[in-house]
């Protein structure tokens, strides 16, 4: 089984690696929707603010890398061969997903301009910030300030980088090259 983990700043085309990914034969699971099935099940409106608070609220009561524990769960549960998860948000996550030999991250970004104007095109009804909200909402999770998240870590431990600053064809061709260095 190869697990290939997506971690990066916001809207930095993580979720586009996911579909390319899924079009390569890749399963896709996502910590970012474990927090979501939460707000959904609490009926409470998914903004980035919830998705951040209710992310803390189940770090702190079931650990750190809880997000992480339950997609590895579920990927076992499933038992497919190539597995992509996204929004891994902190080590701990990642360290859930290290407990299999063939597991990989990858970082990516993209310049900050280009990233806000992508959370308007999609449209998310968690995107719906300020450039200053967004960039501080970021800052803060990347430093790890006023949340459980630490993503910094995540960044300096990825095994791959890939800077997003062009077009969707060279996106791909850059994953391309991270496959290929795994086959």
């Amino acid at each position: 089984m190869l697990i290939l983990g997506l971690t990066g700043t916001f809207s930095s085309g993580k979720g586009e690696i996911g579909e390319y990914l899924i079009s390569k034969g890749f399963t896709y699971y996502s910590c970012s929707d474990e927090i979501r099935k939460e707000l959904e099940k609490r009926e409470i409106e998914e903004t980035l603010q919830n998705l951040i608070n209710v992310g803390d609220e189940l770090r702190r009561k079931f650990g750190r890398g809880i997000l992480g524990k339950k997609v590895y769960e579920q990927i076992l549960k499933d038992n497919k061969k190539l597995v992509v998860v996204d929004s891994l948000r902190n080590m701990e996550e990642v360290n859930e997903l290290k407990k299999n030999k063939n597991f990989k991250l990858i970082f990516i970004d993209a310049p900050i301009e280009e990233r806000y104007k992508r959370i308007k095109e999609r449209k998310r009804s968690s995107d719906f910030v300020s450039f200053n909200e967004f960039k501080k909402k970021e800052e803060d999770q990347i430093k790890g300030a006023g949340t459980l998240l630490k993503m910094e870590d995540c960044f300096k431990s990825a095994d791959f980088k890939i800077y997003n600053n062009s077009s969707l064809e060279e996106l791909h061709r850059k994953v391309d090259e991270i496959l290929e260095k795994l086959s």
